[in-house]
């Protein structure tokens, strides 16, 4: 009876001890494999944190051609471009189909600056103001550093007055620039022919120019 139970206890830590090692290597496999796991995320989530580098420095998002003044900072508002140091001109002026584009130019005469949003455009005539011009669009947000001798410019774009209900034509003599923020101002001789009542040219956002 006593050795019918010592053969059952041994057989019985045999069966425990065959056991635990065949369990211990799957358990040290499947803690290995947690680790590895848990690693891989924790990489990846670091290399999404990471910024790009177009996007790195108070320059994100401004485009290359656009960025002539990297040591400039966009955000000092002390920096933003002063109108009266942008000497307008016209760059171009054509018709086509009734609609008059205007490319009016403006080279940085001043310090180096920054420059964003839409200026606002007042038509002139014989001593008076006739018209203004609206915005052509949303802003886009674009934000543009200028060197000095760099240029940035803007586009009129003026519709046909002929036929148009409750518009009387005028022709301007004179367009004052100012911005919609910032400071400064600055003017050009352009012959348009406008609308006295309503608005009937448009202007575009300040753009790169070469």
């Amino acid at each position: 009876m006593i050795n019918t139970r010592r053969i059952l206890a041994v057989t019985s830590l045999s069966v425990l001890a065959l056991g635990i090692a065949a369990c211990s290597p799957q358990g040290a496999q499947h803690q290995s494999g947690s680790t590895a796991s848990s690693a891989s995320p924790s990489a990846s989530a670091s290399q999404n944190d990471m910024p790009s580098q177009s996007g790195a420095g108070p320059q994100s998002g401004v485009p290359d051609e656009g960025n002539q003044a990297p040591d400039v900072n966009v955000a000092d508002n002390d920096q933003r471009c002063d109108l009266t140091n942008l000497q307008p001109s016209i760059d171009s002026q054509q018709e086509a189909g009734g609609t008059t584009y205007v490319e009016i130019g403006f080279t940085n005469e001043g310090p180096s600056c920054w420059i964003d949003g839409f200026p606002q455009i007042i038509f002139s005539g014989g001593g008076s103001v006739i018209s203004t011009a609206v915005r052509d669009g949303e802003d886009p947000g674009n934000v543009y550093t200028i060197a000095q001798g760099g240029r940035v410019g803007v586009t009129l774009t003026a519709e046909s007055t002929d036929g148009v209900e409750g518009c009387t034509p005028a022709d301007s003599e004179l367009v004052d620039i100012m911005p919609e923020a910032g400071i400064g101002a600055t003017s050009l001789q352009l012959t348009l022919r406008v609308c006295q009542e309503m608005p009937s040219v448009s202007v575009s956002p300040f753009e790169p120019r070469s």
